[in-house]
C-alpha cells in the first residue's frame, strides 16, 4: 500500500512506496509503475483461493445431475463388453441316426462376460432335410456361469446316407456382434431294423452330466433291462440291472449304434440319495440288444 500521505496533497492520496507519485490511498497497485502493494498481493491471492473453492464446488454439483456421455457416445455407464464360449462333448463329435429318425447332441455355453446376458442358439445351414432344434432357443446366463442345452436333429426320410456337418451357433442379445460357435456331424446310415422294446435286454455307453455341467458318471456297455417285471434269473446272473424309469424309457425305440441326449427329471430320477431332485443329463449310444 502507498507508505503515507504527500504534504499538501489532496485528501485521499498517498506517495506510492517504489515511484514516489501520487496514488489513491487505498490503492492496491501503483497505477504508474504497476507495482503490487503487500496488501493487495494478499487479497489477490485470498479472491483466488476463494474462487477456486467456488468453482470447485459448482463442478462437483453439476457432476451430480449432468449426465456425461460414455464411451458409447450416450450417456450413463461405458458399455458392458460381452464374450461366449460354446462346446460339445466332443470336439469332432459324429452320431449315428437313420432316414426318418432323430438324434441329439450335448451342448455346453459359458458366459464369460462380466454381466448377465441372453444368448439365442441357432444352426444356420444346415443341409436339406435335416431339422436343428433346441430344446432351449434361448437362455438367460448370469456372469461367469456355464448352462447346458440339448440339440436334436430330425432327420427327413428322403436325405441319403452319409455324414453331414451342422454349425450350432451362440449369439449375445447383449451384443448381436459377439458370438461363438462348434461343429457336430450326424451320420445317417441304415441301421439294423429292431428298435428297443420294453423288457428286452440291452447295453449300451453312456455319460450322465448334472446341470452344472459336471460329468458325474460314465460306462461302458452297461448291462439293462428295460422292462417293468420281474427280471429274467438267467439274465439276472449275468449282470443286468435295472435303471431309474427316465434311463429306461430314454432307451426304448433306439437302434444299435444310435446316440441321443436325453433330460431326466427329477419325477423320473433317483427317489433318493445324493442325486434325488436332480435334473440329469444323459448320452447314450446303444452297443446291442442281447435278448
Amino acid at each position: 500500500m502507498a507508505k503515507r500521505r504527500k504534504l499538501g496533497a489532496e485528501a485521499g492520496l498517498a506517495d506510492c512506496y517504489y515511484c514516489g507519485k501520487d496514488v489513491p490511498e487505498d490503492a492496491w497497485r501503483c497505477p504508474h509503475c504497476r507495482k503490487w502493494y503487500r496488501d493487495g498481493k494478499e487479497m489477490v491471492a485470498a479472491i483466488t483461493v476463494v474462487s477456486i473453492l467456488v468453482l470447485s464446488l459448482v463442478g462437483f454439483t453439476v457432476a451430480q445431475y449432468v449426465d456425461f456421455p460414455g464411451e458409447d457416445g450416450g450417456g450413463g455407464e461405458p458399455p458392458a463388453s460381452y464374450s461366449v464360449e460354446i462346446w460339445t462333448h466332443g470336439q469332432y463329435e459324429t452320431h449315428n441316426t437313420g432316414p426318418d429318425r432323430s438324434t441329439s447332441f450335448m451342448i455346453f455355453v459359458r458366459n464369460k462376460a462380466q454381466v448377465p446376458d441372453t444368448i439365442d442358439f441357432t444352426s444356420p445351414g444346415a443341409a436339406s432335410g435335416l431339422h436343428p432344434h433346441f430344446d432351449y432357443p434361448s437362455r438367460i446366463i448370469n456372469a461367469g456361469s456355464l448352462l447346458l442345452n440339448i440339440l436334436t436333429v430330425d432327420v427327413d426320410s428322403s436325405v441319403f446316407p452319409g455324414t453331414y456337418s451342422i454349425t450350432v451357433k451362440a449369439t449375445s442379445r447383449g451384443d448381436t456382434d459377439v458370438s461363438d460357435s462348434v461343429d457336430v456331424s450326424v451320420q445317417i446310415m441304415d441301421l439294423q431294423p429292431q428298435e428297443v422294446e420294453e423288457g428286452n435286454y440291452v447295453r449300451c455307453d453312456y455319460i450322465l452330466w448334472l446341470s452344472d455341467a459336471s460329468v458325474k458318471d460314465s460306462g461302458e456297455e452297461l448291462k439293462v433291462y428295460t422292462g417293468t417285471g420281474e427280471m429274467d434269473p438267467q439274465y439276472q446272473a449275468e449282470g443286468y440291472l435295472t435303471v431309474i424309469e427316465g434311463f429306461r424309457q430314454g432307451l426304448l425305440g433306439m437302434k444299435i449304434t444310435e446316440t441321443k441326449v436325453i433330460l431326466v427329471p427329477p419325477s423320473l430320477g433317483y427317489p433318493s440319495g445324493e442325486l434325488a431332485g436332480q435334473n440329469l443329463y444323459f448320452q447314450i449310444t446303444l452297443v446291442s440288444v442281447d435278448g
